[in-house]
Formats: C-alpha cells, structure tokens, sequence
C-alpha cells in the first residue's frame, strides 16, 4: 500500500501522482484534450485534469460542468504518465504544433 497521500498505484506504472481525465480520453485517439484554464472554482483540485472535445462542448453549453456534463464525461482517475500518454493520443496535431511541439524524429 501506497502510504504518500499524493501518490496513486497504477498497475503500470507504479506510484505516481493522480490526475483526471474523462473517461473517453483513457482509450482515445484523436478526441482532443482540453484543460482548465486561468482560475478555476474554490473546490478544485490541484491535480492535472483533461476532458475531450465532446465533454468541453456539453460544458459549454450548459454553462459550466453540471451533474448531466459530468456523468457523461465519467470523470476517471488516472496516473500523471497515462495522463501524458492520453494528452499525446488526443491532442489534435495542429494544436501542438502551435504550442512547438516537435515529433522526436524531426530535424
């Protein structure tokens, strides 16, 4: 058992920090991965968080996350490297190259 209360065990990759992702983004290719942005409410967490295109969408339109939004996106904890592992399979290239992101294999 893991004791660090700012630790999660994930079965592959150990002990990591927890983060949030929507459910779809945990098996999801291509999605899009949206995360909150400027100041966020006073009950957040301080965790990373994600959501696909389609959660920000249903956020959008009823004005912020409700209970209907959020059941949808069924909220999944994961660890910080599937976390990074989702962000790369879900964020739409143009985005990250508009952030400078570069494959590895380029020159």
């Amino acid at each position: 058992m893991n004791d660090d209360p700012r630790r999660i065990h994930c079965d592959r990759h150990g002990a990591q920090r927890p983060a949030f992702v929507c459910g779809h983004l945990v098996s999801g290719v291509g999605l899009g991965f949206v995360e909150p942005e400027g100041p966020q409410d006073e009950d957040a967490s301080d965790e990373q968080a994600a959501w696909c295109d389609r959660c920000e969408t249903a956020r959008l339109a009823g004005g912020g996350w409700t209970a209907q939004s959020e059941a949808a996106a069924g909220i999944t904890l994961v660890c910080a490297v599937c976390f990074e592992a989702s962000r790369a399979r879900n964020t739409h290239w143009m985005e990250g190259v508009a952030r400078g992101w570069r494959h590895p294999d380029a020159r």
